[in-house]
């Protein structure tokens, strides 16, 4: 039998032997281990969850994509809603991208201002990219999104040009 190792032979204990039977210390270790690992998992699922939520960049519970779509419709000037997008960027940091076609006789100025209020008031939304479009499908209020569907390679009107394309991005 090999001889103790010198921490062992200062307290004075016998060597351990690999064929002596389990002790109750042996056994409630593995047993304290397991109701141990069973806590962690209960106690964080809903964190995990949440990392999962955010990881697949899933539209925040909260919202419901089609009734804001709905709800950006509805309000005046606007023809349409389209490549409208939802998505957490990190946890409580939603981010909102939409296109929007307007009326002909519509202010792109006024619209995206009833929209921001919209997107941040109602919503909770902080940052946004809204783009503007009229109802050629040139961009009006150019933003960083790209052109709307069948807009020309222009950059959209003067007015939006002589803004340097900020009019259209409503972000924080």
């Amino acid at each position: 039998m090999p001889r103790p190792s010198a921490p062992l032979r200062a307290l004075n204990l016998p060597p351990r032997c690999p064929s002596a039977p389990a002790g109750p210390t042996q056994i409630a270790d593995p047993i304290c281990t397991f109701f141990f690992a069973v806590l962690v998992l209960m106690t964080t699922r809903g964190i995990i969850a949440d990392i999962m939520h955010t990881l697949m960049e899933r539209t925040p519970p909260h919202l419901n994509v089609a009734a804001v779509a709905e709800a950006m419709s509805l309000m005046e000037g606007i023809l349409d809603v389209h490549d409208l997008h939802v998505w957490n960027l990190s946890m409580g940091l939603p981010i909102l991208t939409a296109h929007v076609h307007i009326a002909e006789a519509a202010d792109a100025d006024a619209v995206l201002r009833s929209l921001e209020a919209y997107v941040r008031g109602s919503l909770g939304i902080q940052h946004s990219t809204i783009q503007i479009c009229n109802v050629a499908g040139a961009a009006v209020a150019v933003t960083s999104a790209g052109p709307c569907p069948g807009a020309s390679s222009s950059s959209g009107t003067a007015a939006a040009a002589a803004a340097g394309g900020a009019a259209g991005d409503s972000q924080v």
